[in-house]
């Protein structure tokens, strides 16, 4: 570990002294800092936060259901400058910013113009395009809807647009292929290649995809079982920060040996469920939302949620795994997503907010504003158990 993190201090030490003599123009000031970030130390110093202490309204945007757009588990959710495009498995969904209905994207099925079931997508707004991957197909989309072509294959599983002209895409390391980013121009011309030089895991057991995310126009990674969080700029790889997690991960050559018996298998997963694997990564002006899945055992499985505040390079991680819900009484909260680098949501079921506001719970719950709380009452008691999928905006604090 020691020698690990020798090693990237020299390369940090190089890579700064370089900038600061040759290139110290050309470093954009939003990423001139490279903070360190303990996870081992702060998984220790486990502690109760509430929303109040991070963000100052909490607010709830309703997605509009009708017959044509019913929603079942959102898997994502994209904010554009005038839209919000929801996913669930069989169809994504084009609302206005205030989460009226506008159209479907595309239909589910194998003809022309139809998409699969939803793996992923993503949306350009300037550029006029929306990329739908599903299960055996790949579809391009205007807009309005419209069906522009297929696409034979994608050079990457996960994938987001950087701007107006190009193109991120990840694919998991093969050590017969090395290359686990490539971006490309919006006709899949490769523009840059980067190449993961970490061997090919042996792991057998299914990974979600590595942290792809977009803060303040610049796109940030971090690939499984590598310590450092970088920022692509101008096709150039440049650290972020440093995690001191090593210690904590699954073993990446920790593989699940199939005896048939249930007995054998329970055991196999005993030895790793308390061992992480990244699950997401956010980040605001002021704070890193990490999320780290515990465990892989379906029944025991966890998360694991630590807070990185920058202006005080302070780590902690949320007892519990969420922020508690002080302002209105409602629904504890984790970020699922950030709409703009100030506002981040979370998306609750009709179902789930309605049965906390019947709940002894809410009703003994105490929240800054009693205004707040009234109106959280009122909503939840306008909507329907089958009605879509509610938005829970949460805005931080200047």
């Amino acid at each position: 570990m020691i020698k690990e993190l020798c090693f990237y201090w020299v390369i940090l030490f190089i890579i700064t002294g370089c900038q600061s003599s040759i290139d110290k123009e050309t470093v954009d000031p939003i990423i001139d800092n490279i903070y360190f970030l303990d996870i081992i130390s702060s998984i220790d110093n486990k502690t109760n936060l509430k929303i109040s202490d991070i963000a100052s309204e909490v607010s709830y945007l309703p997605l509009e259901t009708t017959e044509d757009n019913l929603i079942q588990e959102i898997q994502k959710v994209v904010f554009t400058e005038n839209f919000i495009f929801v996913a669930d498995e069989n169809g994504l969904y084009q609302f206005t910013d205030r989460g009226g209905f506008i159209r479907q994207i595309g239909s589910l099925g194998r003809g022309p113009g139809e998409h699969s079931t939803i793996m992923n997508f993503a949306v350009n707004e300037k550029a006029d395009i929306v990329i739908v991957q599903g299960t055996y197909s790949i579809v391009e989309y205007d807009l309005e809807g419209n069906y522009v072509k297929n696409i034979r294959r994608l050079p990457g599983q996960e994938f987001e647009f950087i701007d107006q002209d190009r193109i991120v895409f990840y694919k998991a390391n093969n050590i017969n292929s090395p290359v686990n980013l490539i971006i490309t121009s919006l006709d899949l011309e490769p523009v840059r290649k980067f190449y993961n030089l970490n061997p090919k895991a042996a792991t057998n057991y299914s990974l979600s995809g590595a942290p792809l995310y977009n803060f303040k126009d610049h796109l940030y990674f971090k690939e499984h079982w590598n310590d450092t969080l970088f920022c692509i700029q101008d096709s150039v790889l440049i650290p972020h920060i440093i995690f001191n997690e090593s210690e904590l991960l699954q073993d990446k050559n920790f593989e699940i040996k199939s005896s048939g018996s249930v007995p054998d298998l329970v055991s196999q997963l005993e030895k790793v469920e308390n061992k992480l694997m990244t699950d997401n990564i956010l980040e605001s002006e002021r704070f890193v939302f990490i999320s780290y899945s515990q465990g892989i055992n379906p029944r025991t499985h966890r998360y694991v949620r630590v807070l990185f505040d920058k202006d005080n390079s302070i780590a902690c991680c949320l007892n519990n795994g969420e922020f508690i819900n002080d302002i209105d009484g409602g629904l504890d909260f984790y970020p699922q997503q950030i709409a703009d680098s100030r506002v981040l949501v979370q998306w609750l079921t009709a179902y789930s907010l309605k049965a906390h506001i019947a709940s002894p719970e809410f009703a003994a719950s105490v929240s800054e504003d009693t205004s707040m709380k009234n109106k959280l009452e009122i909503l939840g008691n306008s909507l329907k158990d089958t009605d879509n999928p509610v938005l829970m905006m949460v805005k931080l604090k200047e």
